[in-house]
């Protein structure tokens, strides 16, 4: 795939001959032939558009490396701070009957985030397949393993705590629901440890112009990780994209109150056991299965795969041809095989 998506526009293709005409019509005049002559020169207007999103950025911003980032998910840590720059967003289980985000930041990296959890090996497998540097403050002694094995560059707020992660007060949160970090700080510690912050991003393949997603109509989504959370989709036709629901609760970004409106929501399946001490998890990320993908209040049937822990995650069709996105933010939820997925177009 390219790594960057470029749209040229040009300004004025317009080319007039002057020519004498019969019947005795005068020539152009010349200010019409200096209009024409001046046509001639085609000049273009290049758009960057972001690897992961689609939508214009900064042209300094293309070879930028994403950061991936743990976010909290506990009642006591919502909002969080961050979300809505996010270029992708996870949601895996985690113990406890709780849920957590991994958010991938490349086209903007925001000026708060948090709060900021631990790591987790499916988390750190995520992390690994976009080549990303991953943010996490401490983790599961499985977590950490996975970390080194993989061998990711990454910031720990255990290690950098009080200089590039720190415990907010302003939100009135209590630890360990109260990390954060931001911009500034986090590009100073990868700086300071010697972390390349620039990567060949690879581009997620967008609809071009005409083109739209197919499916059956499914304007309401449900996904039910555990009787007591649900995280929630509804279509919305005049944005073409999803507001995001936690349990009926609208959500929004603590920081910016930003409302989420991802365009595109995968949902996949994947089985999970408990393997660790305190109920942590395994999840088997790594192999394939099949999944559900949302746009445009259309539902598609998908299948996923993951050949190695470092690997990319690829989405494929029914018929085995790579996914397409709509322009935007794209959410993705990993679910547990036997876990309830309700879908339905919403009544009129």
């Amino acid at each position: 795939m390219q790594k960057l998506l470029k749209l040229i526009f040009p300004l004025s293709l317009l080319m007039v001959l002057g020519t004498a005409c019969s019947g005795g019509q005068a020539p152009e005049n010349n200010k019409t032939q200096a209009e024409n002559s001046e046509a001639d020169l085609v000049q273009e207007e290049e758009k960057t558009l972001a690897p992961l999103t689609g939508l214009e950025i900064d042209p300094d911003l293309a070879d930028a490396r994403p950061f991936a980032i743990m976010l909290d998910n506990h009642p006591n840590a919502r909002p969080q701070s961050g979300l809505a720059q996010a270029d992708l967003v996870y949601e895996f289980k985690v113990e406890g009957e709780f849920t957590r985000h991994l958010a991938i930041f490349q086209s903007q990296l925001p000026d708060y985030i948090g709060p900021i959890r631990s790591a987790r090996p499916y988390f750190a497998q995520t992390a690994a397949g976009h080549e990303a540097i991953y943010a996490h403050w401490g983790g599961s002694e499985a977590g950490y393993q996975e970390v080194a094995k993989l061998g990711l560059d990454h910031l720990d707020g255990i290690a950098l705590e009080g200089i590039s992660f720190k415990r907010d007060q302003e939100f009135n949160k209590r630890a360990p629901h109260n990390g954060y970090s931001s911009k500034d700080l986090l590009l100073a510690a990868a700086k300071e440890a010697g972390i390349s912050t620039q990567a060949q991003v690879p581009s997620l393949d967008f609809y071009k112009d005409g083109e739209a997603p197919s499916g059956e109509e499914a304007t309401e989504i449900s996904c039910n990780f555990f009787p007591s959370y649900t995280t929630q989709f509804n279509y919305l036709a005049d944005k073409k994209a999803y507001e995001v629901f936690r349990q009926d609760e609208k959500v929004v970004d603590e920081s910016s109150q930003e409302t989420l409106y991802p365009t595109n929501v995968i949902v996949l399946f994947a089985p999970s056991r408990v393997t660790g001490p305190k109920d942590t998890l395994t999840i088997e990320s790594i192999g394939q299965g099949q999944g559900m993908l949302f746009q445009g209040g259309k539902a598609l049937p998908i299948n996923w795969e993951k050949e190695t822990a470092s690997s990319p995650t690829s989405f494929m069709t029914e018929e085995g041809d790579p996914i397409k996105y709509l322009p935007g933010q794209t959410w993705i939820l990993v679910l547990d095989n036997e876990t309830e997925l309700d879908y339905q177009e919403a009544e009129s």
